[in-house]
């Protein structure tokens, strides 16, 4: 399936809004759904490089947790080349991040949580203090993938805490509608926080910030 965004930006938006109204939704189809809603997006193609992702992952499942972290890490790393890019639109759409390898920390986090479900693995989407990060309990002890440094290492959980994907595509939202904003796009950035008004999230930002 490939989202076309024709003379309706309104039916990927409510393609969005069916998503982003069902409690069990996955993250990539979510994530896809949103990028869909500001230009046209290769669903199936996106998806493929995905499953590919998570064959290059085969065998985890039968590993402790900080083995399999740290084998997802450097995976994620070394062999599909996966780099942190925190600048610029592209970086939040989970199709161009596929495509390019590159990515704001959100994004890297969705990738690393799907190409590991598809090899038998539950990674756990975690937040704080803006940044993200994907992770796993090891007796007792939260292990990280760092996407700065790609490499796994202890947790903090104090300042961290746990999201769901309509949690970060709230947050994706948000920052989306900063950048186009900053960038004159005036349309894009309204329907960036028209979106994130569809999603079931009312009080993240306000706990995010402090409030």
């Amino acid at each position: 399936m490939s989202f076309e965004a024709d003379s309706s930006h309104g039916s990927a938006s409510q393609a969005f809004a069916r998503l982003a109204a069902s409690p069990c939704v996955r993250a990539d189809h979510l994530l896809l759904a949103l990028a869909a809603a500001f230009g046209p997006t290769d669903e199936d193609g996106a998806l493929e490089l995905l499953d590919d992702f998570g064959r290059r992952l085969f065998g985890i499942a039968s590993l402790p947790p900080e083995p399999a972290v740290e084998r997802i890490a450097s995976a994620m790393a070394a062999d599909v080349g996966l780099v942190l890019a925190s600048s610029g639109v592209e970086g939040l759409m989970l199709d161009q991040v596929l495509r390019r390898r590159r990515g704001h920390p959100a994004l890297l986090a969705v990738v690393h949580v799907e190409a590991a479900r598809r090899a038998g693995v539950e990674l756990t989407l975690l937040g704080g203090e803006g940044d993200w990060y994907v992770g796993m309990q090891a007796a007792g002890e939260l292990v990280l993938i760092d996407f700065a440094s790609h490499t796994r290492g202890p947790g903090d959980r104090l300042r961290l805490r746990r999201h769901c994907c309509h949690e970060l595509a709230h947050a994706v939202l948000g920052e989306l509608s900063e950048r186009f904003a900053a960038l004159g796009r005036e349309e894009e950035a309204e329907r960036a926080i028209q979106l994130q008004a569809l999603l079931p999230v009312k009080r993240y930002r306000s706990e995010e910030d402090g409030g």
